[in-house]
């Protein structure tokens, strides 16, 4: 029978050899990343968006980012729809164009970066789907370099509201790029 000692023993010299290995494996990386720190990296491209977003724009005027120009048309209400908007909310159809600027296809339906704000708790809002509201969209929503097109999507609101904020907001990002106050039609 083996004394426990010994057993305990050969446990604490491999985590001591172990503990060993991580340490001058962390020294190796550590010193790596401060070494590739003076070696010139690579450009990041910043946009800044067109106008600053504490200024609200009008409908028809215009936000570049690095891959799209966009405008907002108007918001006019819904009269016809297949799902009845819950009591005190009706649908509106914002109309917005969108210009490819970049150098690659992309896909140019962004209604999902475009939300409006709630004045009443300061909470966005997303385009909402299957409201049966007729939209005038283009069959084909790539659009290439250079390209542009319109585009419908339904958003459902409070009946009160004469006007509505909408941000642009690609790419999950918290902070708009940019804002417009559009009057409801």
């Amino acid at each position: 029978m083996k004394c426990p000692l010994i057993r305990t023993g050969c446990i604490g010299t491999v985590c001591l050899l172990l503990l060993c290995t991580l340490t001058v494996g962390c020294k190796k990386k550590a010193s790596t990343n401060s070494s590739s720190s003076s070696t010139p990296s690579q450009t990041v491209k910043t946009v800044q968006p067109t106008p600053a977003t504490d200024i609200a724009l009008r409908p028809g005027q215009t936000c570049n980012d690095e891959d799209f120009e966009v405008t907002i048309i108007n918001a006019k209400r819904a009269t016809k729809y297949t799902k009845n908007p819950p009591e005190g909310q009706g649908y509106i159809v914002l109309r917005f164009k969108v210009k490819n600027i970049s150098s690659e296809q992309q896909y140019g339906n962004i209604s999902g970066d475009l939300q409006w704000k709630n004045p009443k708790n300061g909470m966005r809002d997303n385009v909402k789907r299957y409201t049966g509201v007729p939209l005038n969209n283009p069959e084909e929503m790539d659009l290439q370099p250079g390209q542009e097109a319109e585009f419908e999507e339904p958003y459902l609101v409070p009946n009160d509201m004469t006007e509505v904020e909408f941000h642009y907001v690609p790419g999950y990002n918290p902070k708009e790029k940019a804002k417009w106050v559009i009057p409801i039609e």
